[in-house]
């Protein structure tokens, strides 16, 4: 699968019912709500902030499309307007950030998690934020999300239990060029 076939644009609320669909899949829903199934309500009010941009930690929401065709999701954020999270890291600098998941089935184990990684950093990240890093914290156990990171150019620079996510986030950082 070629990773000039990979594309972005900003998530809209007519994409909030794939979400909802996607949160609630096996391979996804212990990381984004470890708490159990998300409804839709929850999805619509914490997503729909997002693209209002009205979202307290201005988080920016993204969707993945591979050859035009919907694939996943993907957001960005700067560590500093995250407060919480930054203290719960203790990292002494600031960094922009970025999760990230596939949801269609079909494309999972194809290698595209990497690509999709590096080509967001430069042509997202890059443009929206002005910092020397990017972080990542996938959950230790999930090891395909981990090794697409550390494809991408990623190291692992410390663990810290997320109380919040309920999991061991394995945090990764890039130095991004910019």
């Amino acid at each position: 699968m070629s990773p000039v076939n990979i594309s972005f644009r900003p998530l809209k609320h007519t994409d909030l019912l794939l979400l909802h669909k996607w949160l609630n899949m096996a391979h996804i829903q212990g990381t984004y709500y470890p708490e159990g199934l998300v409804s839709e309500k929850e999805v619509k009010e914490k997503f729909g902030k997002r693209i209002d941009g009205i979202d307290t930690e201005k988080v920016k929401p993204f969707i993945i499309l591979y050859n035009q065709k919907i694939i996943g999701y993907i957001q960005t954020w700067k560590l500093s307007d995250s407060p919480k999270y930054q203290k719960l890291l203790d990292l002494s600098f600031d960094a922009s950030g970025i999760d990230l998941f596939i949801g269609e089935k079909e494309y999972l184990g194809k290698g595209l998690g990497s690509e999709i990684i590096k080509k967001f950093i430069k042509e997202i990240i890059v443009k929206l934020f002005n910092l020397p890093r990017c972080i990542a914290g996938p959950d230790e156990g999930n090891t395909p999300s981990v090794k697409s990171f550390e494809k991408a150019g990623f190291s692992h620079i410390k663990t810290v239990y997320n109380p919040y996510q309920d999991f061991n986030e394995h945090i990764m950082m890039i130095e991004v060029q910019n």
